[in-house]
């Protein structure tokens, strides 16, 4: 449904005004001040150092890639020819085809904001200009950079804030240096979220002239302390959103971006200082909380934004007052993306640089038919491929179990992270493991079946760490669009793909003794939720749906893909910091099923307490033992003859040593 300007929500409007100025909260916003060009609100708040950072990480980027992205991706005809005529004409044309290729997009960091430890490498940024995906200032600008070094420009970073940021040098920018004469200098700062079609020589004295961009307008102001102020002008009559306007001849300009071009900034300064923002989201721009993409197309300008459940796109024209907002539902939002912007998929898809799995289609199908024992598999995948999938589900569930024997059996003078080849050995020898054996196994062998998937990460409760366990998500099986989440790599019974298309609240699935219910969360997040019996203590992690309160078993963030590369670095990562490693994982634990019972072996080591619990199919048919070391090896062989005394023995004598141990 179209709508004006004028009549659009306010809260879709709040968030375009957002995209297009100041980039921080301007519904609180009432007063504007007009303040002096040389002395500002930013210069009272910000201490400016005064120490240069030297010295500087590489960038992967070679000449080859260089060409083939001018050529390729911004379409500039003889880049090498026009670079040798005019170094000034090529850097307009080069800026000019940036922004109208290149989206300014927090589509990649969005999803990011929540993980801690993890920011886009170079590699990831420079994959994402390749694909015309784009994203914010850290990778258009760090590129941007790169392939101007490359083509013999003299070029460092700078760092810059938009009103109101609370963070010292919250946004990257780069200087040319040289460019029209020795010692001259020129900004250029494709990577923002307005239109920047040229270098800006900074020579002038205390303002530059006034630019015209599209549909902005601008001007720059020199300020105290080597501060230049990017300007938009404000019309007569209009109320501006920033704290901070300058007068000039009669015209009023709102601060829109303050750059301190005399700093020179390393790409290891701004990549340190993105990690540590990590760790302090409040610190973060809250428009990098919902997801938005700015780009130009067929001549014009648009900005796609959504707040809570709206949804909308924004164009802009030359004359600001034609500008206007499409209010869409999610589906037409999508549907507009997909058309106007293809190099965004609808459907995520598993990274296509991700390491690789030592399992060919010939073992899968030996696996399939000999240790999951599916009768003619091949039949069955080419008659259903819902079918097929739940059958090798519920074998992965009930004939492999979930535990952590072959992982802390490991020799303790030889302790490791398990490499994938014995992580498949013990899924072939139904020794099984955690979710890094299962999960990591089982998407490799859905892959060879021609099933398109994608990892995710997941948390139990109370974890300080994100991302300890590994999901699945099969895309496009019911139609194309479609998720589902898989999960054999558990403790907990889930024998068959759930469907991930209910808007709140899935129905309940009752697999085994568990009953199972999935509601979903702002930002992506799923909660896999278990039936809480009546009676049950009050928790944090509880949740109430009609009559009924359920239990959070897992939390899920879907709106990341990960990848196998992804998890092995993390558990490798995790082994150094132990204190990370949920706590069940530092002893021998044991879920395996045997005649439609449920077989759960558990050395509690701070309480020097073996157990076994035999649940049958209905939650009041279970059975508790206490048991010795030496009956839970007796029973374990019994009931599982995979294993042998010698491992089971190992096992538990490493599970003293918890804290020593690597896994996941």
């Amino acid at each position: 449904m179209a709508e004006s300007q004028g009549k659009a929500p306010q809260r879709l409007m709040q968030l375009m005004r957002m995209f297009l100025t100041t980039m921080d909260d301007v519904s609180n916003r009432k007063n504007v001040d007009v303040v002096p060009k040389r002395t500002t609100a930013i210069q009272e708040q910000i201490m400016v150092p005064d120490a240069q950072e030297e010295g500087d990480i590489p960038y992967p980027l070679t000449d080859e890639e260089a060409l083939n992205f001018l050529e390729n991706i911004l379409h500039i005809p003889k880049p090498l020819e026009l670079l040798e005529r005019d170094h000034l004409e090529f850097l307009n044309v080069f800026l000019l085809h940036m922004n109208t290729e290149i989206p300014f997009t927090n589509i990649q960091i969005n999803s990011r904001i929540l993980d801690r430890d993890y920011f886009p490498s170079f590699e990831e940024g420079k994959k994402a200009m390749f694909a015309r995906q784009g994203g914010n200032c850290l990778i258009i600008n760090f590129f941007t950079k790169a392939i101007l070094d490359l083509l013999g420009y003299n070029t460092f970073h700078i760092g810059a804030n938009n009103p109101g940021d609370t963070e010292f040098d919250s946004h990257i920018s780069t200087i040319v240096c040289d460019l029209t004469s020795p010692g001259s200098r020129h900004l250029v700062d494709p990577g923002m979220v307005r239109p920047f079609y040229e270098p800006i020589p900074l020579d002038f004295d205390d303002e530059s002239k006034i630019y015209q961009f599209n549909y902005l307008k601008c001007k720059l102001f020199k300020a105290d302390h080597g501060m230049v102020h990017l300007c938009s002008f404000i019309p007569e009559g209009q109320t501006a959103p920033s704290p901070v306007v300058i007068d000039s001849e009669g015209m009023s300009w709102r601060i829109q971006i303050s750059y301190r071009p005399n700093l020179k900034r390393s790409r290891e300064y701004f990549y340190q200082k993105m990690h540590e923002r990590l760790g302090f989201p409040s610190i973060m721009p809250e428009i990098f909380r919902s997801i938005g993409i700015f780009t130009r197309r067929d001549g014009r300008n648009f900005v796609l934004g959504h707040l809570d459940d709206l949804f909308g796109v924004k164009y802009m024209h030359e004359d600001p007052s034609q500008s206007d907002i499409n209010v869409l539902t999610k589906e037409e939002y999508l549907n507009f993306i997909e058309k106007e912007l293809p190099q965004f998929p609808r459907s995520l898809t598993p990274e296509q640089d991700d390491v690789p799995y030592p399992l060919t289609k010939k073992e899968a199908f030996y696996f399939l038919e000999n240790v999951l024992l599916i009768s003619d598999p091949a039949k069955l995948l080419e008659q259903d491929a819902i079918m097929f999938l739940n059958t090798f589900i519920h074998g992965m569930t009930t004939k492999i179990p979930f535990t952590s024997i072959p992982h802390i059996s490991q020799p303790m003078d030889d302790k490791h992270c398990p490499t994938f080849t014995e992580c498949k050995e013990a899924i072939f020898s139904r020794q099984g493991g955690h979710c890094f054996y299962k999960n990591i196994f089982s998407k490799a062998l859905l892959d060879l079946m021609g099933y398109k998937t994608f990892h995710v990460g997941g948390n139990n409760n109370g974890e300080e760490q994100l991302d300890t366990h590994i999901g699945i998500i099969v895309c496009d099986l019911s139609y194309p669009g479609s998720l589902h989440l898989v999960e054999p790599g558990t403790r907990r019974p889930l024998f068959e793909a759930i469907p991930l298309d209910f808007d709140q609240e899935s129905p309940v699935y009752h697999f085994h003794f568990m009953k199972s219910k999935f509601f979903k969360r702002d930002d992506g997040i799923l909660l896999w939720c278990a039936h809480a019996p009546e009676h049950t203590a009050p928790s944090t992690y509880m949740i109430e749906s009609g009559d009924e309160f359920w239990n959070i078993q897992l939390t899920y963030r879907l709106h990341q893909q990960r990848s196998r590369k992804y998890f092995t670095e993390r558990s490798q990562y995790m082994a150094k910091m132990p204190t990370l490693i949920p706590s069940v994982h530092y002893a021998l634990y044991l879920l395996a099923y045997k005649e439609k019972k449920l077989f759960n072996y558990l050395y509690q080591k701070q309480k020097d307490l073996i157990s076994l619990k035999v649940q049958g199919e209905d939650l009041s048919e279970s059975e508790i033992q206490l048991l010795a070391p030496d009956e839970m090896i007796d029973s374990i062989v019994e009931n599982f003859p995979q294993y042998t005394r010698d491992t089971i023995q190992t096992a538990l004598d490493n599970s003293c040593y918890g804290s020593r141990l690597y896994c996941l």
